[in-house]
């Protein structure tokens, strides 16, 4: 076999991954703004487990009733046992699929998201205004969006961030009480791991960020206070997944470094890296920070620009590196078998061609169909819509496909959740 090293198994946590290919946790909005789980959903999620993924991450989900009220979009939910059901039964199908169920966790978003509430966002601080486009993570997406929104009404509901509150300490509280509890529903709904979404400027995120951190208070002002609500949170939230599985497989999905001026460094990221790593995290997931260096821009013609992050942070960390943004089959077997991460993930990728990584499996890399960095599933996203693909017409459509229906049922405990199993 031609790409050796992306299909050895690796375990992570307590869990074992078939091969080096996990799908990246994405939003692509198939559901409504009940957040209930869909048809669609799971369908979506299905095709990829059966693509050949050794690990589906579902999210990210709203875990709490306070983020809710600040929803920009309509995020899945996972804040209440009416949630589980649905959740359950995607973490199953993922698995019958033939991949492992991981879900990641959001607590709410920040400034950068306008709420569709009409609530004034919050963010570490007030008086600074997120500007539309700045994250310039997108790139052809928001020319697009420019293009789409002429209207006044359009414009000042999608393009615009109201000036955002201060976050009062109670509210901080608060958002870690209950994401602490909600937790714990992911280890109800059987998933085997889960993932603290730290990243993408949303509230957790933009405390680092000392451009967005203008506080006083203890959560304010050098590195180790502007870590504080992360780690703070981080841990609360750990160790109330630990009481319901103490071998729970846990992740964080963090920020490498901010483009431009002002914002939070590698060096930063890095002293992150150990705080949460003393709380016992078995993986990390490279992401952005925004705005994001120009390699690691997701309309970059460049291939993985997340690499180089992971090669630094895997200096500092003990645990398994994700990385996502590696396209070419050719450079992701070579990140692994040169130890620069020990999984690649795939988000844009696995919209256009779910079955990528059966198909390197099998050599036969000329019929992917590649990604072309178009970023169109972006589109429906930032309007709130159901995502869609330039290159895959099916995609956002999977349930009306029978290739990617369930055909067999459960093949024994292989198939159950590893709690069900011992």
């Amino acid at each position: 076999m031609a790409y050796e090293a992306l299909f050895e198994p690796i375990k992570i946590g307590s869990t074992v991954l078939k091969n080096r290919y996990g799908m990246a946790p994405c939003n692509f909005l198939f559901q409504d703004w009940s957040g209930m789980m869909t048809d669609e959903d799971i369908a979506y999620y299905v095709a990829r487990a059966k693509g050949g993924s050794g690990v589906c991450i579902v999210g990210a989900i709203l875990n709490t009733d306070f983020g809710k009220k600040y929803a920009n979009i309509p995020w899945l939910y996972l804040t209440s046992i009416e949630h589980v059901p649905g959740m359950a039964m995607l973490a199953e199908s993922i698995r019958v699929g033939g991949s492992q169920p991981f879900i990641q966790l959001l607590p709410s978003t920040g400034s950068r998201a306008t709420p569709m509430s009409g609530a004034q966002p919050i963010a570490p601080s007030a008086g600074v205004t997120y500007e539309f486009g700045t994250d310039e993570s997108h790139g052809a997406a928001s020319r697009i969006l420019k293009n789409r929104l002429q209207g006044k009404w359009l414009k000042d509901e999608y393009t615009k961030h109201p000036e955002p509150r201060e976050i009062t300490t109670d509210e901080m509280q608060q958002l870690i009480d209950e994401a602490s509890r909600n937790a714990k529903l992911a280890v109800l709904a059987g998933y085997e791991g889960i993932e603290l979404h730290l990243c993408h400027h949303y509230i957790l995120d933009q405390f680092r960020d000392p451009r967005f951190n203008k506080r006083t208070d203890k959560y304010g002002g050098s590195l180790e206070n502007r870590n504080r609500f992360i780690v703070e949170y981080s841990a609360a939230v750990i160790a109330s997944i630990r009481e319901e599985r103490p071998d729970m497989t846990i992740g964080v999905r963090v920020g490498s470094e901010c483009g431009g001026s002002g914002g939070y460094t590698l060096d930063d990221t890095k002293y992150l890296a150990g705080q949460l790593q003393e709380l016992g995290i078995d993986y990390w997931h490279t992401s952005i920070g925004f705005p994001p260096i120009p390699k690691a821009k997701m309309d970059s013609p460049e291939d993985g620009g997340y690499l180089p992050w992971s090669i630094e942070l895997k200096k500092v960390l003990k645990v398994p590196v994700m990385t996502p943004g590696v396209h070419s089959p050719q450079l992701a077997e070579q990140a692994i078998r040169e130890g620069w991460t020990d999984v690649v993930t795939q988000g844009r990728t696995l919209v256009a061609d779910p079955e990528l990584p059966n198909k390197v499996q099998q050599n036969r890399v000329d019929d992917i169909v590649k990604c072309t960095k178009c970023n169109l599933c972006w589109v429906g996203f930032e309007l709130c819509l159901p995502g869609r693909c330039d290159v895959n017409p099916q995609m956002g459509r999977e349930k009306y496909n029978p290739d990617y229906l369930l055909k067999e049922g459960f093949r024994g405990p292989a198939m159950l959740p590893h709690v069900l199993r011992k």
